[in-house]
């Protein structure tokens, strides 16, 4: 995969700002480069601007572009990220954030604002799917009638309708008491913490359920990549299995805040 000292400059020019990124995403080696182009690429580009560092995830996007290859739909399954570490680093005062030895502390209250949105994401993406469903049930017809007559699918409905209203007002309310407690100091980060874990525990596997009613109203459709459902239920997985914290974690974290810390079973 020769490319030209011209070609180098380009690509150096053109994709800069993601080079220069600690987090690169991509999605798989579409590109279908071996391990020795891949390390013939990452050289050029250091050759032609040795200041950048240069990911492995970066390369699968430069080889893309210069192939002129677009990243098809179906391979939007995930999202992989790289890591960094900085070792014997000293940054003058100016640079720092927030206050010295409190960086664990702030990573944490990210992780808290992340658990709410990802209730807010998997109970907007409920609420589309049971949106899709409504419109195919009153079109699709079964003996003479459209699905949407039949009460196997108005229980479904109406249980997903009203667990979908109650958690969006955990969410809601969580959310609302995290707006409080940053601007007026109102509720405490413990008095906040079992709530938001909640929303975190509750939403991902209601949406997942949501997501599987209406796959099995669609019928064998809602299992194609023609169906929308299809992807909506992948990726709603990703929050299930462990997205800003595992389910489990979170009951953790509520049976502490619940029964106190001199019960929970890693003190």
């Amino acid at each position: 995969m020769a490319i030209t000292k011209e070609r180098k400059k380009e690509l150096v020019a053109q994709y800069a700002d993601l080079l220069d990124q600690s987090k690169a995403i991509i999605l798989t080696e579409y590109s279908g480069l071996n391990v020795k182009q891949m390390q013939l690429l990452r050289a050029q580009v250091r050759q032609a601007d040795g200041s950048f560092h240069v990911t492995k995830n970066t390369l699968l996007r430069l080889a893309l572009a210069e192939s002129g290859q677009e990243l098809p739909d179906e391979l939007l399954v995930g999202q992989l990220g790289t890591g960094f570490a900085m070792n014997e680093v000293e940054l003058p005062d100016y640079h720092l954030i927030g206050e010295e030895d409190k960086g664990f502390y702030m990573t944490m209250e990210g992780f808290d604002c992340a658990r709410i949105l990802i209730g807010a994401v998997c109970l907007g993406a409920a609420r589309r799917a049971l949106e899709l469903g409504m419109e195919y049930i009153k079109q699709r017809k079964v003996f003479g009638n459209p699905i949407g007559k039949y009460e196997g699918i108005h229980f479904e409905l109406a249980d997903d309708w009203a667990e979908l209203e109650s958690l969006r007002s955990l969410v809601y309310r969580t959310a609302w008491m995290m707006d409080r407690r940053f601007k007026e100091k109102r509720f405490s980060p413990l008095e906040t913490a079992s709530m938001i874990s909640a929303c975190k525990l509750k939403t991902p596997h209601f949406a997942f359920d949501v997501f599987k009613h209406v796959m099995l109203w669609f019928g064998a459709f809602g299992y194609t990549k023609e169906c929308p459902v299809e992807m909506g239920l992948r990726g709603i997985m990703s929050y299930c299995v462990g997205a800003e914290g595992t389910l489990n974690i979170q009951r953790v974290v509520i049976a502490r805040e619940l029964l106190g810390k001199e019960y929970v079973a890693y003190k």
